[in-house]
């Protein structure tokens, strides 16, 4: 079966995602542009991500400009997030289950599992935001673990190895050299808003 391309192709490749179905995963790593709507959706994921949590910037009354560079930040550290979560895959792969995988072909797929993300926007719902947020990680998750048995034959155990491995690499990078990125972060989202600082956390309170 031919790749296919287009508009028709990128629906499809999308509600394939969506709907869990192997097939779409399989096509998307031949898929002619399937990099750069891996691409696009990370960042359209990020910029609906943004938009959940841009009721802030709202309260703060900012101005129009800060609030389109605020969106386009969020999309940006969005997708560099990932692509970081992407390089932790590829890492715990390699080491522990002996299996080369390619890292454009891991962007491909994990890109494609992100669909789910692209209506991150919702968790700005009251009451309703944080268990829709829940159930779009656990939506992308089962994306990443249908594209991994589809196209990689990783058995159950392998794949959730995998997964697990990824989440506790990512985790300890967060709680470690990731402080200081965490920090800038917080002053490159603060600067551009151009919101004032929050107050320092004292010791002992957690997050990143």
């Amino acid at each position: 079966m031919d790749a296919p391309a287009g508009e028709a192709a990128i629906a499809g490749l999308i509600g394939g995602a969506l709907r869990l179905d192997p097939a779409a995963y399989r096509l998307a790593l031949d898929a002619p542009g399937g990099l750069a709507l891996a691409l696009w959706i990370f960042a359209l994921a990020g910029l609906s991500a943004a938009l959940a949590q841009s009721v802030a910037l709202f309260a703060n009354r900012v101005r129009p400009w800060r609030f389109v560079a605020s969106l386009t930040v969020g999309a940006g550290l969005y997708t560099l997030s990932v692509l970081v979560w992407i390089a932790a895959l590829a890492l715990v792969t390699t080491l522990l289950l002996d299996r080369e995988v390619p890292a454009v072909a891991l962007v491909r797929l994990v890109g494609l599992a992100h669909a789910p993300q692209l209506f991150a926007v919702l968790g700005f719902l009251p009451y309703f935001g944080a268990g829709i947020g829940a159930i779009l990680t656990i939506w992308t998750y089962l994306g990443v673990a249908v594209a991994a048995r589809a196209t990689f034959a990783l058995d159950l155990p392998e794949t959730l190895g995998a997964l697990a491995g990824a989440w506790l690499l990512t985790l300890l990078l967060q709680r470690t050299v990731g402080r200081p990125v965490a920090r800038l972060t917080r002053w490159v989202r603060r600067t551009v808003a151009g919101t004032p600082p929050t107050p320092a956390r004292r010791s002992g309170e957690g997050g990143p």
